[in-house]
């Protein structure tokens, strides 16, 4: 098991150095408060990986180490399961660890994390993967979070309810989200906001 750590250490150092740009798309978001709007945001997926603030357009190269860990567990270990666990165990302990390295993550393994940006502001939703074979599921209030965030990593909104509904398309997954955000800290005029968009995953 020392060797499965030596190399997922490995791993580390380099992932937190490296990552991919991932693609991004458009959506038009419209707002509901005190100052009402149909806008146009830029949309990215993060379906199960992590990306890291400011650079969420930019998958994290540690979001597979975990499944590699799991592999090279099954071939060191006796009995081979006992080993894919505890290479599981490990790499989700190093993904975990990668917080501290580079910021604040959004997204994760099973997770998907809706991004919609415009300027200084974002608005993020992150909710569990639609299960494989799974076409439709409504998520509800308990189940998904999201917050209204100026800049990345600090909200002003948090989801007060409101609704998310994923749809397994032949082009990707398309998201419905339908939110009411209430903010941290009393703010006049402002009793909530609601937030009523479309976000289309590619699949890739």
């Amino acid at each position: 098991m020392r060797t499965i750590a030596v190399v997922v250490a490995a791993l580390a150092l380099a992932g937190c150095s490296s990552s991919r740009a991932l693609p991004s798309g458009s959506t038009a978001l419209t707002l509901f408060g005190p100052t009402p709007g149909l806008e146009s945001w830029t949309t990215i997926v993060a379906d199960g990986f992590h990306v890291h603030a400011p650079e969420v357009d930019r998958a994290c190269a540690l979001s597979g180490v975990r499944d590699i860990s799991a592999a090279l567990g099954r071939r060191a270990v006796d009995p081979p399961e006992r080993g894919e666990e505890l290479g599981r165990t490990l790499g989700s302990a190093m993904e975990g660890s990668c917080r501290f390295m580079r910021g604040r993550a959004y997204g994760g393994h099973g997770r998907t994390a809706l991004l919609l940006l415009r300027s200084d502001d974002a608005l993020v939703v992150d909710l569990p993967q639609l299960e494989p074979g799974r076409t439709d599921r409504v998520y509800r209030v308990g189940e998904f979070t999201a917050s209204f965030e100026r800049p990345l990593t600090k909200p002003l909104a948090l989801l007060e309810r409101g609704w998310v509904r994923a749809m397994r398309l032949p082009s990707g997954v398309e998201y419905e989200l339908f939110l009411v955000l209430k903010p941290v800290a009393p703010t006049p005029g402002i009793e909530s906001v609601q937030v009523v968009t479309r976000v289309e995953s590619s699949g890739r």
